[in-house]
This record gives C-alpha cells, structure tokens and sequence, in this order.
C-alpha cells in the first residue's frame, strides 16, 4: 500500500529552470523529480555518460548483491520520457550557471578525493584513487561498465600483491574486486574498529567478511596500525602492540575517506534564486 502517497507530489506552484550539476545518483533522482513536478530541467555531467562514480561501483563491486548498471538504464529512460535536457562531457562553472539563468541550481558534483598525503606517496608503487578514475572514465568512452568489469579478468593496473589502505564500503569491495582477479590482498586500517566496513548494509559486510574468512590466506587483514612511511617495497607501519612492521606488496592503493566538495555551492551563492548542494558534495558519506 501507500502508492499514492509515495508517487504524488506537491502541486506546482511556479514553474522554474532547474539546472543540476553531477549525474551521479543525487543529480540524476533531482532531475527526475524537478522535471515530473513539471519545471524546466537541465542536467550537466562533466563525464560523457550518465552515473557518475556509479559506474565504477559496477566494474569493481559486480552485479552481486544489486546491479548498479540497472539504476543508471533506469534514470536514463526516465529522463529521456521527461525530456530533460542533458549536457555531456561538460563541468558546471560559475559561467556556465550565468549563462544559464537558472532559478535554482542544484548541485550533485559529488565528494572530493581525500588530500591525505603519506610520506614516500610518489613512489611508483602507489596506484591512486585518482589514476583508477582516469583509466575507468577514459575506457568507458569505448565499452560498457559491464564490459570493461569482464575485461578487467584479464587486466589491472596493479601487481600480485596488493596493499588496500583503508576499511570502509570502498576498501573492502576493492579486496573483493582483486581477490576474484588473482590478488593477494592485504587490508591495513588506521580507523576505529565501528568504521569496519563503513557504507556497507549490515548484511552485506557480515557477508563479505565471511567470504574474506573463506580466502585464507590469499587476505590479510590488519586492524588498528599507525601507517608510518611508503617505501619502494612497501608500507611500514606500527601496530596497536607498539612493533614496528614492514609490509611488503607490489602495489598500494590508499583508499581514504572521501571529503566534500562545496567549491561551486559557495562561489554562487546570490547569484541564484535558490541553491542547494546535495548527495555526497553535501555529506561525503552519502551513498546511492
């Protein structure tokens, strides 16, 4: 029950211009519903597709226990039915939203990369949040997330052994993603023992770290260290005991928390009607 409920909206009581900024989750559900309520809506994603970070969920998390591409298929219909006007491959600027007069600009353009910096993070060794962004944005041109997943079974910019930096939702389905792929992978966190698995369901960390239990030792996981210095062969680091412990991979990939990105929110404010920032450039935590 409670159909009607859910699926009516307030009625309308002036019709305005909409512009969205990011086409990730929060960008793609405020444009829907600003255009079903009846206002004019423009939505921008500075990616030349439709989804944002959803689409390297997909590749890294698979279709099990949901399939992220079925969201973004879904928006993309809706928003076609609704005839919003879509702007590709394009990153909303102040200038942009001169041009565009809008009379509310919401902004969805998502978290920002953590500007944590380690000791020895140049060394070749790390692979970043940021260069896996750029290779997964730069192949997507060409392939589907889907496809590109399956491609990753037989490629990936990392060695046999990798050290995942970090515990939360991101960490711990990147180990899940490299451990189908052939990895050894050892998770190290800094974090407080309540931000294991941080943005997973409930259900889905108790699973996934059954299935981790189940790998033996192809996983390590190592709880409550100190990170000290990245080296040429890997990370030293200090246990909650106090030992100082050398941790040798062939690739490291910090995965910090995400920060928020209120850049463009405070760069425009009273330049239009209304704006509002919402989903992860809000709350960095947000998730789908």
């Amino acid at each position: 029950g409670g159909e009607t409920e859910y699926f009516t909206y307030p009625k309308l009581a002036k019709k305005k211009k909409v512009l969205v900024a990011g086409a990730g989750p929060a960008g793609l559900e405020a444009a829907r519903v600003s255009a079903l309520r009846g206002h004019e809506v423009v939505l921008y994603s500075k990616d030349p597709f439709l989804g944002g970070l959803m689409n390297m969920a997909n590749i890294v998390k698979g279709t099990y226990p949901e399939d992220v591409r079925k969201i973004v298929t879904y928006f993309t219909t809706q928003l076609d039915k609704l005839n919003v006007k879509l702007v590709k491959g394009k990153e909303v600027t102040p200038g942009i939203v001169e041009r565009e007069e809008p009379d509310v600009a919401i902004l969805a353009t998502g978290a920002l990369l953590s500007d944590r910096v380690l000791p020895g993070a140049h060394h070749k060794i790390v692979v970043s949040d940021q260069l896996l962004r750029r290779i997964s944005n730069l192949a997507l041109r060409f392939v589907s997330p889907a496809t590109l997943s399956r491609l990753t079974e037989f490629w990936v910019p990392v060695g046999r052994s990798v050290l995942i930096m970090g515990g939360d939702i991101k960490g711990l389905q990147l180990a899940e993603f490299l451990l189908k792929r052939g990895r050894k992978v050892t998770i190290v966190t800094d974090e407080a023992p309540d931000k294991w698995g941080e943005g997973l369901p409930n259900l889905n960390n108790y699973k996934l770290n059954v299935w981790f239990a189940q790998k033996g030792k192809d996983i390590e996981i190592i709880r409550g260290v100190q990170y000290q210095e990245i080296t040429q062969n890997g990370l030293i680091v200090t246990t909650k005991e106090g030992e100082e412990r050398m941790l040798e991979a062939d690739s490291i990939m910090p995965v910090f928390p995400l920060r928020a990105d209120d850049d463009l929110y405070q760069v425009i404010q009273g330049k239009v009607p209304e704006v509002f920032a919402i989903g992860a450039s809000k709350n960095p935590k947000a998730l789908i």
